[in-house]
């Protein structure tokens, strides 16, 4: 399950760290300045840091329940659309075979083949939304990194191959630069 959880062992304990480092701090604070008069010493409240702690660690695993949920939710509606385009392709199916029979309209066969649009622009969405909920567990867990600087795909080759050999980029930008999303997806003006 540690795969699972991403580098989240690694975050308790730098929460852990970082409260020690500041419980030390505030006691250095404290010696450098027990000569200064008026002054107020502090402490850091360990109780009150393994609460936050506590706290941090029950909202990561309720996001995580949470993602779980939504994708097995969004996997059986992924299964409920596949199987209902099945029956929607049988249904066009059957009518194209009843109206060579005589025993259906045109109106019939084009009533179901728009049920048979229907089920597979259902199962496109429903897909889509598996593919959302996916990523969004995967983002939550950590194990997909979305910093500016790691988010677009640079080109191994750019710096082994020279202009000529590499032609014109598909895609043009400014000063041969990757843009963030939204600066490259709206116009600037």
């Amino acid at each position: 399950m540690s795969w699972l959880l991403g580098d989240t062992p690694n975050r308790v304990l730098k929460l852990g760290m970082d409260v020690a480092t500041l419980r030390h701090q505030v006691i250095a604070n404290n010696i450098a300045n027990v000569d200064t008069p008026y002054f107020l010493a502090s402490d850091v409240s360990f109780e009150a840091q393994l609460r936050a702690l506590s706290l941090t660690l029950d909202n990561f695993r309720d996001r995580l329940d949470r993602g779980l949920r939504t994708l097995e939710q969004a996997r059986l509606n992924h299964v409920s659309a596949a199987e209902s385009l099945k029956v929607a392709q049988r249904r066009v199916e059957n009518n194209l075979m009843l109206m060579e029979a005589g025993r259906a309209t045109i109106r019939d066969v084009r009533e179901a083949q728009d049920g048979l649009i229907q089920a597979q622009n259902s199962l496109a969405t429903i897909y889509a939304q598996y593919l959302t909920a996916r990523l969004t567990l995967l983002l939550n867990v950590g194990l997909i990194d979305t910093r500016p600087e790691r988010f677009w795909l640079q080109d191994p080759l750019r710096e082994r191959l020279t202009p000529e050999q590499r032609g014109p980029s598909p895609l043009r930008m400014p000063d041969d630069q990757v843009l963030p999303p939204e600066n490259f997806l709206e116009p600037t003006s």
